[in-house]
């Protein structure tokens, strides 16, 4: 820090004179050593109070921060002025897709159906297709059964019987917890479910079809019966077992093949799917179409009315920003950044707030200076009669320290060490 030299006999010439003040640095080490505060300069500082020590230190503060914002305003405002006309040509050029002032804009949203009347209409009409597509969708149900083609597959090649299913209605055919069977005679013979057939789905879409194996069915229950009682009936063979084959493969021709009613070996109807058929028949009913282009029409007016009004309040609110006079505080500094921010005009944030350091103050109210010897210790002549604060920092590779201290008028000597070191907060009880 720059030495400061004025005379130490100017401090005495008013008043009766005043023990020399001695005083010594040290700081305590961590083992136990002493290391001496040697060739510091000591300061002393025309301070009378704390509250003057504290009013020196806001003020300092405060000047502190009015030479960086005026250096921020200073460089932000010689920017601004551009960025602002380039945002004003973007909001102009949005706005020329809209009338003037947004008026037919607003004239055409409120010319249209509010959306809740329009919603309730389309809540009424699908009410209403929806129990006239159930009605129709009940009716072709009866009617997919009988295109249902089963085909049976027997010859050399295949160890068993193959039988197909295939989906000629206009509805989607459920497999999924279904056990499907082969009846002849008006009796089961066996029982069949999807999963032991490769490649097999759970739904037979409308023109699809699907193959099921016997040999992937089961003879559980009356079935071994059955098959015995049909076979001793004459009924005919289609696959008779090898001579050394047990008559457990010999497979009975099989008349019908469908599903099992729950719980029984009768046969059972087939399950079909029109869940997807009810949602197309009402979303493309033409009376719908026309009501969702009703609502469509609305939100889009909405939008382009809202949109166009945003942007005419943004046009506004561009073109009435200014940038901060100098010495304009924070509070003005920092509202004008956000309100760019907010228009999207791209400038830096305002600087952080300063917060004082002890030396910021020193270099304007030191009085008077002396160095320690080399053993930490100096002397001066104090001023007479009247309290004052001295200051002194000290730092190495370990330790960075500074002190503030009041010296009273009776005192004739002062310690500093590391337990009355200066913190921002020792401000308010150094008295």
């Amino acid at each position: 820090m720059k030495k400061i030299a004025i005379p130490l006999f100017l401090l005495l010439i008013i008043g009766c004179s005043r023990e020399p003040l001695d005083g010594t640095i040290y700081m305590v080490r961590g083992d136990g050593d002493i290391t001496r505060g040697a060739a510091l300069d000591v300061h002393i500082l025309d301070f009378d109070s704390v509250l003057e020590l504290q009013t020196a230190f806001i003020e300092t503060e405060k000047e502190l921060n009015n030479i960086s914002l005026n250096h921020y305003i200073k460089n932000t405002c010689t920017t601004f002025s551009s960025a602002k006309k380039n945002k004003l040509q973007t909001k102009r050029d949005n706005l020329s897709i809209y009338s003037h002032q947004c008026i037919q804009e607003d004239k055409l949203a409120n010319q249209l159906q509010h959306p809740d009347k329009i919603e309730a209409k389309i809540i009424k009409e699908k009410e209403k297709l929806s129990q006239l597509v159930l009605e129709k969708i009940s009716t072709m149900k009866a009617e997919s059964a009988s295109m249902i083609k089963i085909s049976y597959e027997y010859n050399e090649y295949n160890e068993w019987i193959i039988v197909t299913v295939e989906n000629n209605s206009l509805l989607g055919l459920d497999v999924s917890n279904t056990l499907l069977g082969g009846f002849t005679g008006g009796k089961l013979i066996n029982s069949c479910n999807q999963r032991g057939t490769r490649g097999a789905k759970n739904f037979i879409e409308s023109g699809q079809k699907q193959s099921f194996s016997m040999g992937s069915c089961f003879s559980t229950g009356d079935i071994p019966n059955n098959r015995s009682a049909l076979i001793k009936s004459g009924k005919r063979l289609c696959v008779k077992a090898e001579k050394r084959a047990s008559e457990l493969f010999n497979q009975l021709c099989i008349e019908d093949f469908g599903p099992i009613k729950n719980g029984t070996e009768e046969r059972g109807d087939w399950v079909f799917t029109s869940d997807f058929l009810i949602e197309q028949e009402i979303v493309n009913h033409d009376t719908l179409v026309n009501l969702q282009s009703e609502l469509e029409a609305f939100e889009k007016a909405q939008y382009e009315k809202t949109h166009c009004k945003e942007i005419n309040q943004d046009f506004s609110t561009i073109e009435s920003l200014s940038c901060p006079a100098s010495g304009s505080n924070r509070y003005i500094v920092t509202n004008f950044y956000s309100e760019a921010k907010y228009s999207e005009i791209h400038i830096e944030p305002p600087p952080e707030k300063i917060k004082a350091e002890l030396k910021n103050i020193v270099e304007k109210n030191v009085i008077a200076s002396t160095t320690t010897d080399v053993n930490g210790v100096f002397s001066f002549k104090a001023p007479p009669d009247k309290i004052f604060f001295i200051y002194t920092n000290y730092q190495d590779n370990f330790v960075n320290a500074e002190w503030v201290l009041q010296v009273n008028p009776e005192d004739t000597s002062i310690e500093l060490n590391n337990k009355n070191t200066f913190k921002i907060a020792n401000l308010k009880v150094l008295n």
